[in-house]
């Protein structure tokens, strides 16, 4: 949520219609239903609890100090924050269906024993965005993804993307992530100037059977020579399968931990490199539970292990 002031009521007039909430402090609500102070409290603390040497956080907006104050042996890349809006800033954007901030609401975390380097924050190109204040309200804030370099020690380094894909199941929605994919697999192939493995998670926002992820991200990027592009939970969960694609509706909206999810990981080794990536497990946490059994975010989040091996063999590290 973020503040519109005393002028909450003209909101609300402008935008009768928009699926867009302002509570009774005049708050201008872009994700009524999230965990807010005390489930980001414990999402932190799972998180800590987990274990993980690398993380990445999707709408990190209000709520980054409490979610964060549990994770005192981690690192983060930059984190912008939110900010009081004036109402003559905030009618122009709208007007101009310019975003109401310029962040991204991604944060992707490592522990203080290992090196984050190297950040770009890329915004979607504009025909991976629709919907402004209708579905999903994607153009509200500015989507898009961000590229890390991990060090893990002197030796072993992995390359990361998190992203946030466009929400919605609308024809304008598929389109939209269908160009998302094309600009990820552009910056890939055309912009990364590394030999490390890649890792690429995030909302996707995508399910295989309703999005044409398989043909144009994974397909694409096994077609480079030297590259091989694996979904986690396809290779680990699904024993290898992708789900058919027949263009349906389906929003992916399940508990199961074998089930499909909307994030996803996705692991790119480089056949040149000195490392490479082996998957070892992955997992649907849906256990990402409140104190009451409530779900602290909209999708659960997924976890992969993966073990970093040098191209002869000779050395192995686990990480997840």
């Amino acid at each position: 949520s973020f503040y519109v002031g005393e002028y909450g009521d003209i909101i609300k007039t402008m935008f009768p219609t928009a699926p867009v909430e302002i509570d009774s402090n005049n708050n201008f609500i872009i994700n009524s239903d999230g965990p807010k102070e005390d489930g980001s409290r414990i999402i932190g603390e799972l998180i800590k609890e987990r274990g993980w040497d690398v993380f990445g956080l999707n709408e990190d907006f209000y709520y980054h100090e409490p979610l964060w104050n549990a994770l005192t042996n981690y690192t983060s890349g930059r984190h912008l924050m939110m900010t009081e809006v004036p109402l003559s800033v905030l009618l122009q954007k709208a007007l101009m269906k310019h975003p109401f901030y310029g962040i991204d609401g991604l944060l992707l975390g490592a522990k203080k024993a290992y090196k984050i380097s190297y950040e770009i924050i890329r915004p979607w190109n504009a025909d991976a965005v629709y919907g402004y204040l209708t579905n999903s309200q994607d153009s509200l804030t500015k989507k898009g993804f961000r590229y890390y370099r991990v060090d893990f020690d002197d030796h072993n380094a992995v390359d990361f993307i998190i992203l946030h894909a466009d929400a919605g199941n609308d024809k304008g929605d598929r389109l939209a992530r269908e160009a998302a994919f094309n600009q990820l697999y552009d910056f890939i192939t055309k912009e990364i100037g590394s030999v490390n493995p890649l890792i690429v998670m995030g909302d996707f926002n995508c399910m295989y059977s309703r999005d044409r992820m398989k043909e144009l991200f994974i397909d694409r990027l096994n077609a480079v020579e030297g590259l091989s592009a694996s979904d986690v939970w396809v290779e680990h969960i699904n024993n290898g399968q992708y789900p058919e694609y027949i263009n349906s509706d389906n929003e992916g909206d399940t508990v199961d931990g074998n089930s499909e999810m909307l994030d996803k990981i996705v692991y790119i080794n480089r056949s040149y490199a000195p490392i490479k990536l082996r998957l070892e497990s992955a997992a649907n946490l849906i256990q990402f539970v409140d104190n009451d059994g409530k779900r602290l975010s909209d999708h659960f989040p997924l976890e992969a292990t993966f073990l970093i091996e040098s191209n002869n063999l000779t050395e192995t590290n686990d990480v997840r």
